[in-house]
């Protein structure tokens, strides 16, 4: 059987180029990168190499065992993850989504449907969110689109809807609401993690300075005593994040308003069927 390290020495050989640069990245001395090599050569039953007095480097068969080896190793890694993957989702439920919004709407009813789990949410592009998703690193994932993927299940949610957050001496305290071109060229104070809202307003206001902030807690301590602007959501308003010298102003752009769905594997469907059930029933509400 070849061992794993012998496989990872290969492919580290081919990316330096050198004996010398693959030891070094390696932390191994350049006669025992070569023995390892030498012992891979015996159990393959090939050379691998070319050797001149002074320099090693692949051969076309050794170029063809790196490139097997990185697929070998990409496998393993692949294996492990999922192995974790599976034996993290026994004991928690891992939950990704796009946005800050849908924890502070919906977290506390999933800890509340699913006590003996620990919850564990992060916030990721809805890109990794899928491969996420498909990889089992994640049990839910919350998009802003439906994801139509065979062998999956998904829900429409709520709605969330970006406001303009100001004190209430700012000419825009009194409109009814605002756009993203009337704004451009604001500054504003914002959390740094705040997912695909993040895209949005720079997109919409490239003109526009964001002074980041590390947390909720942080910008809200900085806005207490500036007149900068900043952004509030109604989940983030419904969840009683609200400064009561300030007045949320809506931005009446399509772009200001996303819709969230709920996808799990089709496999999952029944595992979180109370909370789908608690979920179809608020959106039907809401509906009314």
């Amino acid at each position: 059987m070849i061992e794993l390290q012998l496989l990872e020495q290969l492919v580290a050989l081919q990316r330096h180029g050198t004996l010398s640069a693959a030891s070094s990245a390696l932390h191994l001395s350049q006669p025992a990168l070569s023995r390892s090599m030498q012992k891979l050569e015996t159990l393959l039953g090939v050379s691998l190499f070319e050797r001149d007095k002074n320099r090693i480097r692949l051969n076309p068969t050794g170029e063809v065992a790196a490139a097997c080896a990185k697929r070998v190793l990409e496998s393993e890694r692949d294996l492990v993850e999922r192995v974790l993957a599976f034996d993290r989702s026994q004991r928690a439920l891992a939950i990704g989504s796009c946005a800050p919004g849908p924890f502070m709407r919906w977290l506390p009813l999933v800890s509340s449907l699913y006590p003996g789990l620990s919850v564990i949410t992060e916030v990721r592009p809805e890109d990794r969110l899928i491969a996420g998703l498909e990889n089992d690193i994640y049990q839910i994932v919350i998009l802003t689109r439906e994801f139509a993927g065979e062998g999956f299940y998904c829900l429409r949610t709520g709605t969330e809807r970006l406001f303009l957050y100001v004190r209430r001496d700012h000419p825009a305290a009194s409109r009814s609401g605002v756009s993203f071109a009337g704004m451009n060229g604001t500054s504003f104070l914002m959390v740094s993690e705040v997912g695909f809202w993040n895209r949005v307003v720079r997109e919409r206001m490239p003109a526009s300075r964001f002074l980041l902030q590390d947390s909720s807690e942080a910008l809200a301590e900085v806005a207490d005593s500036s007149s900068l602007p900043t952004f509030a959501t109604n989940f983030s308003m419904d969840c009683g994040h609200i400064h009561h010298d300030r007045v949320a102003v809506p931005f009446t752009d399509p772009e200001a308003r996303a819709t969230f769905w709920f996808v799990c594997k089709e496999a999952g469907q029944e595992r979180f069927g109370r909370l789908f059930a608690a979920l179809e029933r608020e959106e039907q509400e809401v509906s009314r």
